[in-house]
């Protein structure tokens, strides 16, 4: 790892600049557009509208989806063998009817969409769909909004829909055409697309479109209300939004923790302390965020959040990195634990289980700090979904990481400039109810 690991570990002897450069968009389009394969000659960027289009299935697809997964419980072999196999031709879109019968009380459809699920899976590629949807907010085509609208249903995980709602967001100012659509997708059957379409009309539309987005803070599904409530809070600290998001910090997994996110967000310094993800800590929080709401009117004005950054999962890894390192460079020792997870790699060297062995590790005095403390400059170009960075991590790390499934952690990439020398490693990050925590230091393929 080299200076990266050994300036940290010496971070009473350097001194970081306290406020880390942004990443270089320059640098994560480029290699966005290695991932994608987008064409040289594609600078408009339709060709990523055509690839999101691929993604999803038109009605007429749906209908025959659905009619070959009846088939596959067919009491006729050769209609189950024949509804099998044009299954397996369809595109990555037919997962999402796929995963409803692989939970049919039918034995034999329920077996027979197992197959196609595993095959159709493989297809799916996140990385790319997430690098294309990045691709977007730089190219900007036209169709852009209308197709990610289309994808929201489709999106493989939770990091890749916070991605298309990010994009969704970053796309500037609702044209005609977008706000069409947006008011047609809030009649979706769809949670996400519903949601979706109110949080795009929520943050940027007019005065009439924000109301016909407050309606769905009421809205059956929980999800729909998350995003709802996401778009409004986030625009002008909306009061109704606000209370809807502390209603639902009660809901499990990932719905709770995006609420707690946001608020956080909202309140700043502001916000209570809270802690850990049971059923009674998450019951603590709410209580706790009541209050906080409940004296909402004897606080400063709540800043307008920047939703691209505060929805786009490689933003949201970049600022725990930052914040992380500049907690080690600063000695904050009360920071560390609320950033970090155990056990802990420095790939390498150790793996620590607690975070009092991180302390002594990272806070506690070592070298002599000298007169003038080194000014190290650090970047970061580029964040590696899960399933990316395994392809290139070196042993000990792919079995570190191993416990966990690609779409739980992150590694960012950093670079360091010390006295005109680069070096580069990466932070690794877990992805847990959608909170980000550092927990280890890795090295790129080929570095010492």
């Amino acid at each position: 790892m080299g200076v990266v690991f050994h300036c940290l570990l010496a971070a009473n002897v350097i001194l970081l600049d306290p406020v880390l450069p942004p990443p270089s968009q320059a640098s994560q389009a480029s290699r966005d557009e290695l991932l994608v394969g987008l064409p040289a000659v594609d600078r408009r960027g339709l060709g990523l509208v055509r690839f999101l289009r691929t993604l999803t299935l038109s009605e007429e697809e749906c209908r025959r989806v659905e009619m070959n997964i009846v088939s596959l419980g067919s009491d006729d072999f050769r209609r189950r063998d024949r509804a099998m196999r044009e299954l397996l031709t369809e595109n990555v879109g037919a997962v999402i009817l796929l995963r409803k019968a692989a939970r049919d009380d039918d034995l034999e459809r329920k077996r027979r969409a197992d197959l196609c699920l595993a095959v159709l899976e493989r297809r799916r590629h996140p990385g790319r769909t997430e690098a294309a949807l990045r691709l977007l907010a730089v190219r900007r085509p036209p169709g852009a909004r209308s197709a990610i609208l289309a994808i929201l249903p489709y999106a493989a995980d939770d990091d890749l829909l916070d991605q298309a709602l990010s994009t969704l967001a970053d796309l500037g100012p609702l044209d005609q055409a977008d706000t069409h659509a947006c008011e047609q997708a809030l009649g979706s059957v769809s949670p996400c697309t519903r949601g979706g379409a109110a949080l795009l009309l929520g943050f940027q539309g007019q005065p009439a479109q924000k109301s016909r987005a407050r309606k769905l803070l009421d809205d059956a599904d929980a999800e729909t209300r998350l995003l709802a409530a996401y778009g409004l809070a986030a625009d002008r600290a909306d009061r109704d939004a606000l209370a809807r998001l502390v209603d639902l910090l009660g809901q499990p997994g990932f719905i709770g923790g995006k609420a707690e996110r946001l608020l956080a967000s909202l309140a700043g310094d502001s916000a209570p302390l809270t802690t850990g993800f049971t059923d009674e800590a998450r019951r603590q929080a709410q209580t706790a965020w009541r209050s906080w709401l409940a004296t909402l009117e004897q606080r400063p004005s709540l800043a307008r959040l920047n939703l691209v950054q505060e929805l786009s999962p490689s933003c949201r890894a970049q600022t725990v990195a930052r914040r992380f390192l500049d907690v080690i460079a600063t000695r904050r020792t009360s920071e560390l634990k609320k950033l970090t997870g155990v056990p802990f790699l420095i790939s390498g060297l150790a793996s620590f289980r607690t975070h009092e062995d991180l302390e002594r590790v990272f806070l506690e005095p070592g070298i002599k700090q000298p007169k003038q403390p080194r000014r190290v400059r650090v970047e970061m170009p580029y964040v590696f979904r899960g399933e990316e960075y395994l392809l290139q991590a070196p042993e000990e790390e792919r079995t570190f990481l191993n416990e966990m499934s690609p779409n739980q952690f992150r590694a960012v990439l950093i670079e360091t400039i010390d006295e005109g020398q680069r070096d580069r490693g990466v932070l690794l990050l877990r992805v847990h109810e959608n909170q980000m925590h550092v927990i280890g230091f890795g090295r790129m393929a080929g570095n010492n």
